[in-house]
């Protein structure tokens, strides 16, 4: 019986999004509201209602000498920075604060519901004064609101054109507050600094988290700065003037997903078809969208293909998708069915490593699989390099390995009456590869870029039938014997930032071949079957740079073979790394039996 539980991934975070002028672009002169939908880096959607109100006014003429009217979307400003131009006049002797107000608003939404965002920033350009000592001398005024809270403003220039609260403002005008900036402006002989296209004028506005509702006011002020304008003894008619709205408005969400994994049927036995179902969660706070879908990589399957979305998958959500393996004698051998499973999320088309991934699920799914033979299926896997071995032929040692040496290695596995089965070793081939040993594991120092490599020989022969006389031995009897599973294990790098890879494989097609962690390898001078480390485990997976150096069970490769007497593999190692390295790959074995009840 199969116990296959799911597993709950951890959280991760995503939502950067911003309002890019060139996809929103505003009609000349509109007011709004216009409504337009950003998009963050995974495809999640956020609706910015903006709207502009007040005395607008032209900010050119065209070819044919027709006012353009502000607001629009053009790069008058901060350097060429593409913002909402927006152009006031105050009329004569009406230079303060409430005379010619102009209003900018934006609000989040989603699906149709204010939307609170956070790490709000807010980007207005221009704003300075004219200082020519005459009645047109005019000053901008900034004052900024959110619905939940004012924002703290700072200026952005080195040598700013702008004073911004807490603390005094401009001439008379008396303290500014938190939210409020005003022009420098200077009054006296010495001009007032402007800012002819350049960030000198910019200010960036910070406001709290869980903000779905900003307002900002523009404002002249040149009447406050010179509190002695008045309409009979001091007149005047403050100039145009015009600042830059939102040029660069950036934000964030809490936006995650889950992972859960199980299977069906409850119970499996070897051969099995049984369906992996993954239930992926939207545990953050914008729906899932039909522009988006759903990936599952999943160390044992592969890609995984999701059903489409069809309809927003609101917060708390799931979207479903499934999958078929068949159990196999690999399964039996380990007792269980490992895999490592990620879900992930974005516009679809996006590459697995770009899109927003559910932490890895690294769990046994299934606990406990059975042969569907009659009687108890065993096979217990022994590492043959750790057994007891003697040297039967050959002038090397199993310090200084050579081709014409001979080792058996004692009880690695027994026969279906439970009779002792010994595995007898040979070196077959030496290629760009020294100081190859045995202990433990085998062992061999060689460089990435050599593609250096040893083959070796493992036969199975009778209990003590191989001797100095007879060092072959005499083969096991495969009646004897239902099948054998030998595997390839500690599969990896040398470590992170070092793109290489230990090589193994079988030199002729076992009956099946089957990868935790492990691909095959397209090229390499052996021959055969060749396996490394899977380069798309962690990081870019067109090389093994990110690749760590792990344990023997982090990455294998399992062979399955119907009858076996012997047969040879590789140990090697590739990359483009010029690090010379000593490397060991362990192998396991052991004979399937099939004892009746």
């Amino acid at each position: 019986m199969a116990i296959m539980t799911p597993v709950l991934a951890p959280e991760a975070r995503a939502g950067e999004f911003s309002i890019d002028w060139s996809t929103f672009d505003w009609p000349a002169g509109n007011g709004g509201p216009l409504v337009r939908t950003l998009r963050d880096q995974y495809g999640f959607e956020v609706d910015a209602t903006v709207e502009i109100t007040g005395p607008l006014r032209p900010y050119a003429t065209d070819a044919g000498g027709n006012a353009i009217f502000s607001p629009d979307d053009v790069t008058f400003f901060g350097g060429n920075v593409e913002s909402l131009v927006i152009v006031g006049d105050a009329p004569r002797n009406q230079g303060r604060r409430g005379d010619d107000r102009i209003t900018a608003t934006v609000s989040a939404s989603s699906g149709g519901v204010a939307f609170p965002v956070d790490s709000l920033l807010v980007d207005v350009l221009d704003i300075d004064a004219s200082d020519n000592n005459n009645g047109g001398d005019r000053c901008d005024f900034v004052t900024a609101f959110g619905d939940n809270g004012n924002p703290t403003i700072s200026t952005v220039g080195t040598t700013p054109t702008v004073v911004v609260g807490p603390g005094p403002g401009s001439g008379d005008t008396g303290l500014l507050a938190a939210n409020e900036a005003q022009c420098l402006f200077i009054d006296g002989p010495v001009v007032s600094p402007t800012s002819p296209n350049d960030a000198q004028g910019t200010v960036r506005l910070a406001y709290p988290d869980n903000t779905s509702r900003i307002e900002i006011w523009y404002d002249e002020s040149i009447g406050e700065v010179r509190s002695y304008y008045n309409p009979f003894t001091a007149p005047y008619d403050p100039g145009p003037r015009g600042i830059g709205m939102f040029a660069d408005v950036s934000f964030t969400t809490n936006q995650t997903i889950t992972l859960t994994r199980n299977t069906t049927p409850a119970t499996a036995l070897q051969g099995d078809s049984i369906t992996f179902v993954y239930n992926v969660t939207n545990t953050g706070e914008l729906p899932f969208n039909p522009s988006q879908d759903v990936v599952i990589e999943d160390s044992l399957l592969g890609t995984v293909t999701c059903p489409a979305i069809t309809a927003p998958v609101a917060p708390g959500g799931t979207v479903t998708c499934t999958a078929s393996y068949t159990v196999s004698a690999t399964d039996v051998l380990s007792g269980a069915i490992d895999s490592s499973a990620v879900a992930g999320i974005a516009t679809i088309g996006t590459p697995f490593v770009s899109r927003l991934q559910s932490s890895p699920q690294n769990a046994s799914i299934v606990t406990n699989v059975l042969s569907g033979d009659t009687g108890a299926q065993t096979c217990t896997p022994q590492s043959v390099f750790a057994q007891p071995r003697t040297q039967l032929a050959g002038p090397g040692s199993s310090a200084a390995l050579t081709t014409a040496d001979i080792f058996v290695f004692d009880d690695v596995t027994s026969d279906i009456n439970g009779n002792a089965v010994d595995a007898v070793f040979q070196l077959t081939s030496v290629n760009d590869a020294i100081n190859v040993s045995l202990d433990g594991s085998l062992l061999a120092r060689m460089v990435p870029t050599d593609n250096g490599y040893v083959t070796y020989r493992l036969r199975l022969v009778q209990d003590g039938s191989a001797t100095p006389a007879n060092p072959l031995g005499t083969a096991v009897e495969q009646s004897r014997i239902n099948g054998v599973i030998i595997q390839q294990t500690d599969v990896d790098s040398l470590g992170s930032s070092d793109d290489s890879s230990d090589v193994v494989g079988p030199l002729l097609a076992p009956a099946a071949i089957s990868h935790f962690n492990t691909a095959p390898l397209a090229v390499f001078p052996a021959g055969g079957q060749p396996i490394a480390m899977d380069p798309a485990k962690v990081g870019d997976p067109t090389n093994w740079v990110d690749e760590p150096n792990e344990t023997n069970f982090d990455n294998y490769a399992t062979y399955e073979y119907d009858t076996f007497v012997e047969a040879e593999f590789i140990h090697g190692y590739t990359g483009t790394s010029v690090n010379p390295a000593t490397r060991g790959s362990s192998t396991l074995l052991c004979a399937i039996t099939n004892v009746s009840p």
